[in-house]
């Protein structure tokens, strides 16, 4: 018998939350775990990480809606479903990534003040 292997999602590859198709990939590698990165919680992508052993990486930036990050939620909203998020996978299950950091004293507050 063969071990199992995770899915692991890359950011370069698309968007957890916004892209699916790990939910396929999940199925067609008999997987024991998936990890997920996104960017872009909602209601919809925590209902369908919690069906499976995941673990979500949640990226929650200063930035959303500005000219860095135009397509991305603002921290306010992103930080209210990273609450519902621990509380339905769990505080094991999830990673808070504060991203992108711009190593300026500006955007170093930005990222203070999101953590």
């Amino acid at each position: 018998m063969s071990a199992k292997k995770p899915v692991i999602g890359i950011t370069e590859r698309g968007d957890a939350g916004l892209n699916f198709y790990w939910e396929k990939e999940y199925g067609l590698r008999n997987c024991d775990g998936i990890i997920l990165i996104t960017k872009h919680l909602s209601d919809h992508f925590i209902e369908r990480a919690a069906k499976y052993n995941s673990i979500v990486h949640a990226t929650i930036t200063g930035h959303g809606g500005t000219v860095i990050e135009p397509n991305v939620p603002s921290a306010d909203e992103s930080a209210k479903l990273f609450g519902k998020l621990v509380d339905t996978l769990g505080i094991d299950r999830v990673v808070l990534r504060i991203d992108p950091i711009i190593p300026t004293f500006d955007h170093a507050a930005t990222a203070k003040k999101v953590y």
